[in-house]
């Protein structure tokens, strides 16, 4: 089903220290961002925008099937620039005219090649049918329980890395609280709440499972390359062993 009230934004900008380039790498035989491209339009998302700074990236992003309106400005491309800034930025300066018509803004970092397209139709569900929902982020189970995290004192001695957390230090796996965390996979947002205040704070945020974490990885150096080419070669046969 077309997901005309949604609108997908996959933020690729061109500079990358530990791997240069790395949203038009190629994996597998595609660029990198094509997979995300690819993911929203199997979700039924008729526009998909690339914010990039980047002109090479932009030619590819459109090669791909997405759309480029414009550059970002280079004080967007930056290291400490945040996903907020982004989101403002393109909601306000690249959609002035077709904003109105529009409710669910789609947030797909292309750094997160193989998710699927039944999470992006989920968020965009949760938001449409829940009630208040400002946000709704995919998530997935916290691999190492952060209870049993620790710090180093002053001296190297190893403490709790927060009072709240005394208690847990020593229970068994099983007797702790799940805890999950948001794994930047699938971020789906209520356009109008977003605008009235454009950041996460005080918003009211749904977590849904990510459905195939065993596929999960965010590439950011060059052994998370290793590992999503190691994936996408065995992608079948990871996703049965999970089953």
């Amino acid at each position: 089903m077309m997901n005309n009230s949604s609108i997908a934004l996959i933020p690729a900008r061109g500079g990358s220290k530990r791997l240069p380039k790395k949203n038009i790498r190629i994996l597998g035989d595609k660029p990198l961002i094509w997979y995300s491209i690819f993911a929203a339009k199997s979700a039924g998302i008729k526009d998909i925008i690339v914010s990039t700074d980047c002109p090479q990236t932009a030619e590819i992003a459109v090669d791909c099937g997405a759309m480029v309106p414009c550059l970002r400005p280079s004080q967007l491309a930056t290291d400490e620039a945040t996903d907020a800034m982004v989101i403002t930025h393109f909601l306000l300066e690249m959609l002035p005219d077709s904003i109105e018509d529009l409710s669910y803004l789609v947030f797909l970092r292309p750094t997160i090649p193989f998710r699927k397209p039944i999470d992006i139709e989920r968020g965009i569900e949760i938001c449409r049918l829940g009630k208040q929902v400002d946000v709704a982020r995919s998530i997935s189970r916290a691999p190492y329980p952060p209870y049993w995290i620790k710090k180093l004192s002053d001296d190297g001695f190893l403490e709790p890395f927060c009072s709240g957390v005394t208690d847990f230090q020593y229970l068994r796996s099983q007797d702790l609280p799940e805890t999950v965390f948001a794994d930047g996979n699938v971020d789906v947002f209520n356009i109008s709440s977003w605008l009235d205040k454009p950041c996460l704070e005080n918003k009211s945020v749904k977590g849904f499972m990510s459905s195939q974490p065993e596929l999960f990885v965010d590439i950011d150096d060059g052994t998370d390359w290793l590992y999503a080419e190691f994936l996408l070669s065995h992608i079948g046969e990871v996703a049965d062993s999970a089953n």
